[in-house]
């Protein structure tokens, strides 16, 4: 990994999936290149141990059990939390991805998920949280 493409010091991506396997095989795939991340089944697990101090990324699955992804934005943007968000869905609805980007995401991907592609998202909001 080249320098310009390294994530910046003391960041993590939260992942937030109901479904064990992604969050398994997206946590492997960020330790492969030196991201530390955090995985969550769901979006009140997440906020119970969420530190709105500490840089990084949040990638959520927008269907979650109970409160859903969208509600989960709604929520940190309430709060005035600076957390960039990139949002995953099964089907990109318009009205989706409105909401998603009204409640702050700066990207929004249907699964399945090309790794490659997520992995030049998060690396491009860890880079912004750098400059911040």
């Amino acid at each position: 990994m080249n320098k310009s493409t390294r994530p910046p010091p003391s960041t993590i991506v939260y992942v937030i999936d109901a479904d064990s396997a992604v969050r398994d095989s997206l946590c492997l795939l960020l330790s492969t290149v030196g991201i530390d991340s955090e995985a969550f089944d769901s979006a009140e697990r997440f906020l119970e141990s969420f530190d709105p101090d500490r840089l990084g990324c949040l990638v959520t699955e927008v269907d979650l059990p109970g409160m859903s992804g969208l509600d989960l934005l709604d929520r940190l943007r309430d709060r005035q939390s600076e957390l960039l968000a990139i949002v995953l869905a099964r089907h990109g609805e318009v009205d989706q991805v409105v909401r998603a980007v009204r409640a702050g995401a700066v990207d929004f991907l249907e699964k399945p998920f090309v790794d490659r592609i997520l992995l030049q998202r998060i690396l491009e909001v860890l880079g912004r949280e750098k400059n911040r």
